[in-house]
């Protein structure tokens, strides 16, 4: 669902190591570690408008996986996080923890780029848990590093009437957390200017 939402966020597109077309918040995790997620700049997901109409764009985002970095296989990773927690997703994919010091980075990151846009924001924060290993009983759940992002986005990102930062107490993968999505989807696009011809447009 969240992905569907994606065609109207005023960012570019970026191609995922398997080739399909996506832009999650994950990818942002390379900005801070070095994993394999998308073999593209993370700042190309956030990446300053290139077309004025862009900064007027409806954004509603969240902070899906931002508590994993992506690595291939087990020998992969430098020898520099080799004290890190990880979980082997499968043979072809190790997942690393990230940091309460490396969320709070992304708060920062996240919070400078969202500054640049004029459209309504809306950045929704899933207090519960930023992915299903990010749960009560799942190796990465970690409320100090959430909190720590959710500092580092509220330090940075100046809040108007237009820019908002929500935290919902739900889970990402709840259902409450989605109808809350949804709901602020809906009352961004009714901002003012916004166009409801859902043909997708290349922003490029």
């Amino acid at each position: 669902m969240l992905k569907s939402l994606l065609k109207y966020l005023p960012v570019p597109s970026v191609k995922t190591f398997n080739d399909e077309k996506a832009a999650a918040t994950q990818s942002l995790s390379l900005h801070v570690p070095d994993g394999y997620h998308a073999p593209v700049s993370a700042c190309e997901l956030l990446a300053t408008p290139r077309r004025g109409q862009w900064l007027q764009t409806p954004w509603v985002g969240s902070a899906g996986a931002l508590d994993m970095v992506n690595f291939s296989d087990r020998d992969s990773i430098p020898e520099r996080y080799a004290h890190r927690q990880f979980v082997e997703h499968n043979a072809q994919v190790t997942l690393m923890r990230t940091t309460p010091e490396e969320n709070y980075q992304l708060g920062v990151w996240i919070g400078n780029k969202l500054n640049l846009c004029e459209g309504p924001v809306r950045f929704i924060i899933p207090e519960g848990g930023f992915s299903a290993l990010d749960a009560p009983g799942q190796p990465f759940f970690d409320p100090q590093a959430r909190q720590a992002f959710a500092e580092g986005l509220e330090s940075t990102l100046i809040q108007t009437a237009q820019r908002q930062i929500i935290k919902a107490p739900h889970h990402i993968n709840a259902p409450e957390f989605c109808s809350l999505v949804i709901a602020q989807f809906q009352n961004v696009m009714q901002h003012p200017g916004t166009a409801h011809d859902s043909t997708p447009r290349n922003p490029l």
